[in-house]
């Protein structure tokens, strides 16, 4: 809510006009929200960096949230939480963070609930942006044709702070997981099996990334192969890796018609076995590798994904990590690693279990959290 009513309005220029600066220069103004970040981002001609630094200060500074702009607002999240609600793959992965995390704010679904919205305040966003939006908790990061002295000037003479404010950490999250099946009407089944993960700082990050690679990052992936290639059961199959600053999931979706439901499960289940009890091969372990260290490299590419680059790495390591530096973390991934991370996952809790959809012939919980026994009672 505060990301949108950010933009609707300060002291010295209402919603139209901070549009209209923008786009008179041919820029353009966004933001968007994460599970622990919230980011505002602009792109413009390098002739117009005072302005960007200014509207960002203005916006982050002096916000009023008029009442008429707040109720109207108001009603622009609504219907973008019932027009979430109408996208299973994004409402079950809503479903798998709170059975994982219950009552916990790494469970909360970010765009909030109808409730919480209809009973926001202009008071409640002035209060969280007092106690968040403060300097110590913020990161300004740029990328492109700009000098890095010129912007650290304008940010000091635009920033007015005067208290840098104090950290504010959350509460420590918590691993539950669980089961958790809604029957709706959609086409498909969506299914996500979920395990404990590792935070950003881990030691085990890149290979867990490579892990999940290698599981179901892509068209080569054993996921996908099976899945998809050998047996049609999936148009969209995948695994992942989300960490965050202090927790993290290692998860495996998949989308699929209710008549392959049955066969679905035991064959996702099967091939993250397989993996932890054999291993992988030289060539998929070179191949995983070879992405992500491609994907470092393309990144440079994009001078918008290098911005947003530095400020996550400042964010969440303190330090900025070039591309070298993360090319050697995945290049030092041995076999033997990704078998004991993938082990260690494995025993780390429970399975977690969502599934949304019609699931006629999804196995029960507890047969689904048996196959996995072995490894949680080691």
């Amino acid at each position: 809510f505060l990301e949108h009513m950010t933009f609707k309005g300060t002291k010295t220029r209402n919603a139209r006009q901070i549009a209209e600066i923008f786009e008179d220069v041919g820029a353009s103004i966004n933001a968007f929200t994460s599970n622990e970040q919230t980011v505002y981002y602009a792109r413009f001609l390098p002739k117009d960096l005072t302005l960007a630094v200014e509207i960002f200060a203005d916006i982050l500074q002096h916000s009023t949230f008029a009442e008429d702009e707040l109720e109207r607002e108001r009603g622009v999240i609504l219907q973008e939480i019932a027009m979430h609600h109408d996208q299973p793959e994004d409402l079950v992965f809503d479903h798998f963070h709170a059975t994982i995390y219950p009552d916990q704010p790494l469970g909360r679904t970010i765009l909030g609930t109808p409730d919480r919205i209809s009973a926001f305040t202009a008071d409640d966003l002035r209060a969280y942006m007092g106690k968040h939006y403060v300097p110590s908790r913020m990161v300004i990061s740029a990328a492109g044709k700009v000098d890095h002295d010129e912007l650290v000037d304008l940010v000091k003479c635009l920033f007015t702070y005067t208290d840098p404010g104090q950290p504010q950490r959350p509460p420590a999250s918590q691993h539950i997981g669980g089961d958790y099946r809604q029957d709706a009407d959609f086409e498909q089944m969506h299914l996500l099996l979920g395990f404990k993960g590792i935070p950003f700082h881990h030691p085990d990050y890149y290979t867990a990334q490579v892990m999940a690679t290698a599981l179901g990052g892509g068209m080569s992936s054993r996921l996908f192969q099976e899945v998809r290639e050998r047996r049609g059961l999936a148009y969209s199959v995948y695994s992942f890796l989300s960490s965050y600053e202090d927790n993290g999931i290692f998860g495996v979706y998949a989308a699929a018609a209710e008549s392959s439901a049955a066969e679905l499960t035991p064959v996702m289940c099967g091939e993250i076995l397989r993996m932890a009890e054999e291993g992988i091969s030289e060539e998929e372990l070179q191949r995983a590798k070879n992405q992500h260290i491609a994907g470092l490299q393309m990144v440079r590419e994009s001078v918008s994904s290098v911005a947003e680059w530095l400020g996550r790495h400042l964010l969440v390591y303190g330090e900025y990590r070039p591309a070298e530096v993360l090319q050697k973390g995945y290049e030092s991934v041995t076999l033997e690693d990704v078998q004991r991370v993938l082990r260690e996952m494995l025993s780390a809790a429970p399975v977690t279990v969502a599934a949304l959809g019609p699931q006629q012939g999804l196995a029960e919980y507890d047969c689904i959290r048996d196959l996995f026994t072995s490894y949680q009672s080691a």
